[in-house]
């Protein structure tokens, strides 16, 4: 399906693909919507059928200066399905056998893979392919070497370092051979931390053209709240604030609710996501019923700039990744970059990758083990702290400017650039 088809101009013009939508792939979004006025910009996605297809269909329109390609291998065209379903399978089944082969990797892989493969037979003219997940590696790759045009590869997540529910017994050393023998052709390469980035250049034997562009926000979005933060009396209870799409388990919470649940002062905590029921019948309910010293308010998900808006009612941001596979360990998440351009102070984790974020400016927050009693020892330490963490929020906020995605876009267009000049 085709939408939004933009009239013929002298631009350059550039082919992104994702496995995922908009809704579900904010860094695509921050990427075309930065260069649009310069490029001519096309978009391979996928439809699906869940929460994010209102939004992601209204983010389309919202963009009429861009064209999208809608792909699909949901259950709703059961032929369809059935047949891309058919092709991963064999994949995965003869994999062992062909285990070095690139098509054979990209089959078993994702029917995504193979959907997007099959669909890019005609070249639109373009000068540049840029894919923004593994799935979309493959086919960029591929299509590319047809067209005689460069590709290019955002490294969002370390694939390698991935584990989730259906990744398959041998989705590392597929991972692991895409990237080895893909990324080294590519023309650039971003990534969106350091450390993804270290791991993905050792794994690969490095690359010329390889920059890090961290998922940071466009700085207008946080401005409304400059000078705006009512300085609290330390009377008033310390103010913690968490986001995600889904409010679960596996995310630190659990671990941070009992830590909280030993202080002899109250502290207010808000949670903003879809909420999980079982989680809350397990976790928030029992606390709520036992008059513990915790002020829980949940809220539904919030469009991304309505959010960045409400970050800074709150002290206190918390970026409690649990490491739970190597890719959470090197990345840098969304919520511990808002933290930091809201002006928050924030109790992370200590996972590599925040806490290299932390330590490179350590007024920016407190780095904690997810266990009960270092947990506990950090909220009392920013507790017996707030009045100065209260007072030193526009510094933290001027202070974390420079992360603003309108000083990262420069370098993505340098790379684009030099690749397509």
């Amino acid at each position: 399906m085709k939408i939004n088809v933009c009239t013929k101009s002298m631009k350059k013009k550039l082919l992104f693909i994702t496995s995922a939508n908009l809704a579900t792939n904010p860094r695509l979004v921050k990427e075309i919507d930065a260069l649009a006025d310069t490029y001519e910009i096309d978009v391979i996605l996928f439809r699906f059928i869940h929460w994010s297809s209102p939004i992601d269909e209204k983010m389309r329109l919202e963009r009429k200066h861009i064209s999208f390609t809608l792909l699909d291998v949901s259950k709703q065209n059961i032929i369809n399905w059935v047949f891309y379903a058919l092709l991963e399978k064999i994949g995965q089944q003869v994999w062992s056998i062909f285990k070095h082969s690139l098509p054979i990797n990209a089959l078993a892989l994702s029917r995504k893979t193979i959907k997007i493969t099959n669909f890019l037979k005609k070249n639109n003219n373009y000068d540049l392919i840029i894919a923004h997940t593994i799935s979309a590696l493959y086919p960029a790759y591929k299509s590319a070497h047809r067209w005689h045009i460069p590709f290019a590869f955002d490294i969002e997540d370390y694939d390698p370092g991935m584990v989730f529910t259906g990744a398959g017994k041998h989705y590392k050393t597929i991972c692991e051979t895409l990237y080895k023998n893909i990324l080294p052709k590519a023309a650039y390469l971003t990534s969106a931390s350091p450390l993804i980035g270290e791991n993905t250049l050792q794994l690969i034997k490095g690359h010329p053209h390889h920059q890090t562009i961290i998922n940071s926000f466009p700085e207008e979005e946080f401005l409304c709240q400059k000078n705006k933060r009512q300085i609290e009396k330390l009377q008033h209870p310390v103010k913690f604030v968490w986001f995600s799409l889904t409010i679960s388990f596996n995310r630190g919470l659990e671990e941070f609710f009992e830590a909280a649940k030993l202080l002899d002062y109250p502290i207010e905590v808000t949670l903003i996501g879809n909420i999980d029921p079982s989680f809350e019948k397990e976790i928030i309910e029992p606390i709520n019923n036992n008059n513990h010293q915790i002020n829980i308010s949940i809220h539904p998900p919030l469009q991304q700039q309505k959010l960045h808006q409400q970050l800074n009612v709150h002290d206190v941001g918390l970026a409690i990744e649990p490491g739970i596979d190597l890719n959470n360990k090197l990345a840098i998440s969304n919520k511990i970059i808002a933290y930091a351009q809201a002006g928050l102070y924030i109790l992370a984790s200590n996972t590599l990758g925040q806490n290299k974020f932390i330590n490179e400016a350590p007024s920016r927050g407190l780095v904690s083990e997810l266990t009960t009693t270092a947990l506990k020892t950090a909220i009392n330490q920013i507790h017996n702290n707030i009045d100065a963490i209260r007072q030193t929020t526009n510094e933290r906020y001027e202070m974390n400017k420079p992360l603003a995605i309108e000083y990262q876009i420069p370098t993505i267009k340098k790379l684009i650039t030099q690749t397509i000049s």
